[in-house]
């Protein structure tokens, strides 16, 4: 419907807003995390198909890898997202789950 697709365009323009304010390196990982097709992934790890928890920690473990500054900066935009990657256990029960 018209509506919905209106809708759905102004919560995207909202969340590229939000990314274009973003530092360099955080905006490198908000659009790789928010942009990056989960296929794409599972072809750099050699074509096996990734469950979608496995994709979620793929994408934890890059957030980890963000300076500090960075995951302020990604955390300041995007605060339940960064909560979620860095959760502890959330981490412990992906793996539990495989």
């Amino acid at each position: 419907s018209p509506s919905l697709a209106k809708k759905l365009k102004s919560v995207l323009d909202a969340i590229h807003k939000k990314i274009e304010e973003l530092g360099p390196e955080a905006r490198g990982f908000a659009t790789k995390f928010l942009e990056e097709d989960p296929e794409f992934i599972q072809k750099q790890r050699g074509g096996k198909k990734m469950k979608p928890g496995m994709v979620l920690l793929h994408y934890m473990n890059e957030y980890a890898k963000l300076s500090p500054e960075a995951k302020k900066d990604f955390s300041s935009k995007f605060p339940e997202v960064a909560a979620a990657l860095s959760d502890p256990l959330l981490r412990i029960l992906i793996y539990a789950s495989q």
